[in-house]
């Protein structure tokens, strides 16, 4: 847990933080309400706003996954531990609408020396207990340098940059 605090003055499990892109806004673009970590186990308010619907009143499949995919990463950087997603499995089990009020639960196990095993889960905040859709993402903390490298091959890429030519 950051700063070795499991639990705020309220009893409440500590605030995990946003994603970069989110930080700017200061606010979940996702919908995904304050995320509290306790232990290995997380929980947050969630909402699909009808802007990323799929069918009528119903969630897209890219939204789920996207939510699914930013939970499990914060749910670590939260308690110290910075990962990148190596993998992402999602199973959507029943609609999910837009616009209802839903509770993602988050669960992370170590699985070797820099992986982790994390599960969740998105179901309706009035029925908590039936999932419209569960995810198990295995995470691994990147070795250092990882994102410098990935600067390096991009930029290599783009100085070998030929248009494209037609048939």
């Amino acid at each position: 847990m950051a700063a070795g605090r499991e639990r705020d003055e309220y009893g409440r499990g500590v605030e995990a933080p946003l994603c970069g892109g989110c930080r700017d806004e200061g606010r979940c673009r996702f919908g995904i309400g304050t995320m509290f970590v306790t232990g290995q186990e997380a929980r947050a308010a969630v909402r699909c706003p009808a802007s990323s619907r799929g069918g009528p009143s119903i969630a897209h499949g890219g939204w789920i996954a996207a939510v699914f995919d930013d939970l499990v990463g914060r749910m670590l950087i939260a308690q110290g531990i910075a990962v990148v997603t190596s993998s992402l499995k999602v199973d959507f089990l029943k609609p999910t609408p837009v616009e209802e009020d839903l509770i993602a639960t988050v669960r992370s196990r170590a699985d070797g020396e820099r992986r982790w095993v994390v599960t969740a889960k998105l179901a309706l905040a009035m029925a908590p207990d039936r999932a419209l859709a569960e995810a198990t993402a295995l995470m691994i903390e990147p070795r250092p340098g990882h994102y410098q490298r990935h600067a390096d091959e991009i930029a290599a890429y783009r100085a070998k940059e030929r248009p494209l030519s037609g048939p």
